[in-house]
Order: structure tokens, then sequence, then C-alpha cells
């Protein structure tokens, strides 16, 4: 299926084994629709300093392993709220880490 958007992103694939990804990343990082430079920040802001190359954009394996347990931390997290039939809850997205730290 093609895609309809006049912008063209980098296919990723594999040349000799080796991964185009971090390319493609740094292109979608570079560009200036995909992310905010503040988007870009709250990213960064999220791995911790001996993970941070400066302004690149996070590529390596390392610092996408890092965030994608962000990710899914959050996903679960937003998920148990979600299904809490807490008054207090409702619009607090960090009610359960304060509560969960409140117990140990």
């Amino acid at each position: 299926m093609a895609n309809s958007s006049s912008r063209n992103l980098p296919i990723i694939s594999t040349v000799s084994g080796i991964s185009a990804l971090p390319a493609a990343l740094k292109c979608a990082w570079d560009e200036p629709d995909p992310l905010t430079e503040r988007q870009k920040e709250l990213i960064r802001a999220c791995l911790p300093a001996d993970l941070i190359e400066d302004e690149a954009a996070p590529t390596r394996e390392d610092q996408l392993e890092y965030l994608q347990r962000i990710v899914s931390a959050c996903d679960e997290i937003s998920k148990n709220e979600r299904r809490m039939d807490e008054p207090e809850a409702q619009g607090r997205p960090g009610f359960f880490i304060c509560t969960a730290r409140r117990f140990f």
C-alpha cells in the first residue's frame, strides 16, 4: 500500500546484516514534523545521563531499550489506573505511583 503522504520516510531494512533503524530514527528526529523540540526534550529527559549524547537522536540499542521499558511501564500504569474504580485516581496520572510508594 502506497503512502499518501508527500514526505519520503526511509525504509527500514538491513544491508549485510546491519540495521538501517538508526538512520531512520535519526532522519525522523531531524524532521521538523514528527516531534516538537519539547517532545525531544521529554524523550531525552527519560534517558539516564550515561545514555544521553548531547542533542543527538537516541538511536543506540541501549537507548531504545531503556525508552521502551519506560513506555511499557507507563502503558501498564495507565491501564491499571483506568481499571481502578477510585474517584481519587480520576484525572491524576501519578495516583498509582504515589500509592505504591506509600505502601513500600
